[in-house]
């Protein structure tokens, strides 16, 4: 069994790298489409996560006189939040547009020598070069709170990468069960919309007593929130912090990676008979 699935691990990224310039040009292409026609193009990419963001941090900051989180570390409340916000914005963006790819991309779903499962990370990648000036800005706006300059926002590099495993899990089980099941995109904008309150974004696991911080804990999000802050605002390393964390959410992710992959295998042959 461990033996298959090393196996299995090694044919897909082999061919995954050779397609990789397919992959580019079909991430590409995406994002230009995104905003074919409108006037501001793909400005409204980074205009609407903003105005939300800016809206919560004035209600948060000044409605609810939440001026530093987590209590204690003296950290600027719009430096820590905004570094959480723009990995949840990443989340949120590729789960909602990732659901529709294979009906959005029908026309390839009869080619018999084109690898469909390609199609999620598309989605994952087209939205990474937004994610990507999202975190310059905070990068620049924490500077200006902290004026503190240092090569912990390397680590995002790692944590992207973890980001995008665990996303691509995701989207090959919603994205596969969106074709038979069209209310999987309603499903998933619930989730998001809890998920974004039950994830310690806008406050800090720290107010919850110690059984409530461990359930909060096992939300696989969790570890890449605090990770961006541990990069970003906390300035700790990635290995820093409580040992289970991180194994923990690569077994969790590993096993959604696995599941969804398999599901994707076992729908994939009836997609062109739905599409």
């Amino acid at each position: 069994m461990e033996y298959g699935l090393s196996r299995r691990a090694k044919i897909f990224i082999g061919e995954y790298s050779q397609r990789r310039e397919l992959i580019i040009q079909l991430i590409l292409r995406d994002f230009r489409l995104r905003f074919v026609g409108s006037a501001f193009g793909f400005l409204w990419a980074f205009l609407q996560p903003l105005a939300l963001m800016s809206v919560l941090y004035v209600v948060f900051r000044f409605g609810l006189k939440n001026g530093t989180a987590p209590v204690g570390k003296g950290i600027p409340f719009i430096s820590w939040f905004f570094s959480g916000m723009i990995a949840w914005n990443f989340v949120q963006e590729v789960l909602t547009n990732v659901c529709s790819v294979y009906s959005e991309y029908s026309f390839l779903v009869k080619k018999v020598n084109f690898r469909l499962g390609i199609l999620p990370l598309v989605k994952i990648m087209s939205a990474l070069l937004v994610h990507g000036v999202f975190i310059f800005l905070v990068v620049v706006i924490n500077y200006g709170q902290l004026a503190v300059w240092s090569w912990y926002p390397v680590q995002l590099v790692y944590y992207c990468s973890a980001m995008i495993y665990l996303l691509l899990g995701i989207s090959w089980i919603i994205s596969s069960l969106h074709v038979f099941f069209r209310d999987i995109s309603q499903l998933v904008a619930i989730f998001t919309q809890i998920g974004f309150w039950l994830t310690p974004i806008i406050w800090s696991v720290d107010i919850l007593p110690r059984w409530a911080q461990v359930l909060i804990k096992l939300n696989p999000f969790y570890y890449l929130i605090e990770g961006y802050r541990k990069s970003l605002v906390y300035q700790e390393g990635c290995w820093e912090g409580e040992w289970w964390l991180p194994c923990y959410f690569w077994g969790i992710s590993t096993v959604i990676f696995i599941g969804g992959a398999l599901l994707y295998k076992k729908l994939k042959p009836y997609f062109a008979d739905v599409l």
